[in-house]
């Protein structure tokens, strides 16, 4: 995922232009007062009023995202957020056993006819907790040939310190937490006869309540480096695999407390702790993961999906020097590692809840909440933040239907139609500035649905995270000053505005938010969002993202930085 990633954007026709003009535009018309009628085939430009709602977020579903947060984000318009981790250990099987043999055979090994089995007296060496930065997806800087012994530098854009950008040649550290969690995530919710998964939400707190043992406390510095290790060699093959390495990608690796493992989950073999997920569960409950704040506040974005915890261990066992004769046979001590993932690809499998703590928004940001009034700005903050509700036309259906007939009934055929949102550079003018979300998404709030057209608009090359390269027709990027300042952001909605006029849709209530991502498949999950006034299905990756904006409203104070609809189309002959 690059979230601050350059972009060159090419230039897109209007999919939807059926005619070529010499002279694209006319006079500027805004409809509701009068309609402007012209000559056949003339193109105009007509720009409606918008309305929008500001609305506070109280919780959000957190479990089983695609992102996670952890630490500390001091926002200087929004106030701070302290972001948590609370998650399950997956057993890599059931019945899980270490070394060659089962603890039944070690145990049976007096009466066991075979030499080789023996108590094996399996002993931890180290435990590691890993969690991988999310990436971008630009070339790696520092190589130059694919030497397998060379440590690449990745470009890492997913974390922010003391509220803005990371960058590497500051050195940046944050005092890292992790603690047995006690609370126990259940799968299924009990309330739907366990037939749907159980939900968890971003205002649950399971610190100090649901902790116990302390496995890892200590300051960790970022960096941008691969992970490097020599491999052991195994000595029983002719490929010497000390001089081979294997990598992992930048992240958090750490040491955690290996007699608590050899306690709790190794010396437990053979018992029914480690026979099933669900036992395991449990048992061991799962991990809290923590970021105290300090003097550098420190938030991250974390690929969960391949964060792991490796327990690294010895065994005893015995030589056969690979023949039939005993009388050579030695005991020697072998080494191994067992993985245990904190997530599966199959979503059922695994449970992880993030969870937030944020400090009151500022007056004049809590006061312009939930009031029911048009709004003069538009508040937008990802997390258990803020979103805007958005009516077009007019705010009573009624009359919003009468510009929708107006707009019928003079023939007109829709080349374009935008909503613009200016930046409010007033409302954002801290010191040291913000970070400017990347892109805004706008979708069909009672609908439950994007307005992204799939099959008119493009994606680009998928990946995990592919914000700047898909639906740029729908747009929704920043766009910025030869300065490099954010200046609005401008979401195409031509398709929704024809389904309206030609066929007759519904002129639904929208909802604008922050998206860290624009893949489809995730901008279509929704989720139980509980809100000041009651409940909401929102789009869940909203939640992704701790950063937010301020944009100029629907008000007329705010000029010709007015949030508005603008219509771009042509008038056949009536």
């Amino acid at each position: 995922m690059s979230f601050f990633k350059q972009f060159e954007f090419p230039v897109l026709a209007g999919v939807l232009s059926i005619f070529l003009f010499v002279s694209c535009e006319k006079e500027v018309t805004t409809i509701g007062s009068e309609i402007i009628g012209g000559k056949a085939f003339a193109s105009n430009k007509a720009v409606f009023d918008v309305f929008a709602y500001n609305k506070k977020v109280k919780a959000v579903p957190t479990n089983r995202l695609p992102v996670y947060q952890l630490g500390v984000f001091d926002d200087p318009i929004y106030g701070k957020t302290e972001a948590r981790i609370t998650t399950q250990l997956l057993l890599p099987s059931s019945n899980l056993s270490f070394g060659k043999y089962s603890q039944d055979d070690e145990d049976q090994s007096s009466t066991n006819s075979s030499v080789t089995v023996i108590p094996e007296n399996e002993i931890i060496d180290s435990v590691y907790l890993y969690i991988p930065y999310l990436k971008s997806p630009k070339v790696s800087r520092a190589n130059t040939a694919n030497i397998d012994s060379i440590v690449q530098r990745i470009d890492i854009d997913s974390v922010y310190v003391n509220g803005g950008v990371y960058d590497s040649i500051v050195e940046t550290a944050f005092d890292f937490k992790v603690e047995r969690s006690t609370y126990f995530l259940r799968d299924l919710d009990p309330d739907t006869n366990f037939q749907e998964g159980q939900e968890y939400y971003s205002s649950q707190q399971f610190s100090p309540s649901f902790v116990s043992d302390v496995l890892y406390e200590g300051e960790y510095v970022i960096d941008d480096k691969q992970f490097l290790f020599r491999k052991q060699d195994n000595g029983t093959t002719d490929e010497d695999e000390s001089k081979l390495f294997t990598k992992l990608s930048p992240g958090i690796r750490v040491p955690l407390d290996k007699t608590f493992f050899q306690e709790n989950i190794l010396d437990k073999e053979g018992g029914a702790e480690l026979l099933s997920q669900s036992n395991f569960n449990d048992y061991m409950r799962g991990l809290h993961l923590s970021i105290a704040p300090g003097s550098q506040d420190v938030m991250i974005l974390l690929d969960m999906s391949e964060a792991s915890v490796t327990m690294y261990y010895h065994y005893d066992k015995i030589d056969t020097k690979s023949t039939e004769d005993t009388s050579d046979d030695e005991k020697i001590e072998d080494q191994a590692e067992v993985v245990f993932n904190l997530s599966d690809k199959n979503i059922a499998n695994w449970n992880m809840v993030n969870t937030f703590e944020s400090e009151p928004y500022p007056i004049e940001i809590s006061d312009a909440l939930d009031t029911g009034v048009n709004a003069e700005r538009i508040y937008v903050k990802g997390g258990a933040g803020t979103y805007a509700e958005l009516k077009l036309f007019a705010e009573e259906e009624a009359d919003a239907q009468e510009f929708i007939e107006q707009i019928k009934s003079n023939n007109w055929i829709i080349n374009e139609a935008n909503l613009v949102f200016y930046i409010d550079q007033e409302a954002i003018d801290v010191p040291n500035g913000i970070v400017d979300p990347p892109r805004l998404y706008l979708y069909n709030l009672d609908g439950k649905e994007p307005l992204i057209n799939t099959s008119t608009d493009f994606e680009g090359a998928r990946g995990s995270f592919s914000l700047f390269s898909d639906y740029l027709n729908y747009d929704g990027v920043i766009e910025r000053s030869s300065e490099g300042v954010g200046e609005k952001y401008t979401i195409r909605i031509t398709d929704y505005i024809n389904d309206i006029i030609i066929r007759d849709e519904t002129n639904a209530t929208l909802g604008l938010t922050i998206t860290p991502d624009i893949n489809i498949d995730i901008l279509r999950v929704f989720g139980n969002t509980v809100l000041e006034d009651g409940a909401k299905d929102l789009p869940m990756v909203s939640t992704l993202t701790p950063l937010g904006t301020v944009l100029h409203g629907a008000t007329e104070d705010n000029g010709e930085k007015r949030l508005k609809l603008e219509i771009f189309y042509t008038e056949t002959d009536q």
